[in-house]
């Protein structure tokens, strides 16, 4: 499930819960569908960039798609990080079956070196999980370290000691050039 880049972290959490597996990994293919949708995001009144950062997790090695070389030089150019996670044990299988063969026990071990190398190049960060638990924890932390909140902050106290300090000068002042007070 795909959803296109908000600052609505229940969306988020609900498309992260629908998440389903899929029997290939084409982590370039994602990086570039990620870049796309930021490019596709209107700029309200700005001639600035939208603020961005991709998160990408995987278990394994691209078995599909585009590159993850030629990805990560798309995103450096489009000034985006990717932040990876490797999610999976080094001694990770999955069970493969089809209609015309018994089922077969595949490895899948978790391919740190080329979500590591993405992170790396693009100026994200690089987490890994093996567990529910650690996964967790992960999100948590990225949570944390991407996105923003806007705060208000009362201003008035700063032009009100600004308005005094001009006050101030203009009384001195004018006790000094012409003897007498405003």
């Amino acid at each position: 499930m795909a959803v296109a880049p908000t600052t609505d972290r229940e969306a988020v959490r609900r498309a992260v819960d629908g998440l389903e597996l899929g029997e290939s990994t084409a982590t370039g293919d994602a990086i570039f569908a990620s870049l796309d949708a930021i490019e596709a995001l209107p700029v309200e009144g700005t001639d600035e960039p939208v603020p961005a950062r991709v998160v990408l997790m995987s278990d394994g090695t691209r078995t599909v798609g585009r590159s993850e070389a030629i990805a990560s030089a798309a995103a450096v150019e489009a000034d985006v990080p990717v932040s990876t996670i490797a999610f999976g044990t080094p001694t990770g299988t999955i069970e493969y079956t089809d209609e015309t063969t018994p089922p077969t026990i595949v490895p899948v071990p978790v391919d740190e070196l080329s979500l590591e190398a993405i992170a790396d190049a693009t100026g994200g960060s690089f987490f890994t999980a093996a567990s529910e638990a650690e996964l967790s924890q992960v999100f948590e932390d990225i949570g944390s370290s991407v996105g923003y909140q806007t705060e208000q902050r009362e201003i008035t106290p700063w032009f009100v000691g600004a308005a005094l300090v001009f006050f101030l000068a203009a009384a001195t002042l004018s006790l000094l050039w012409f003897a007498r007070l405003p």
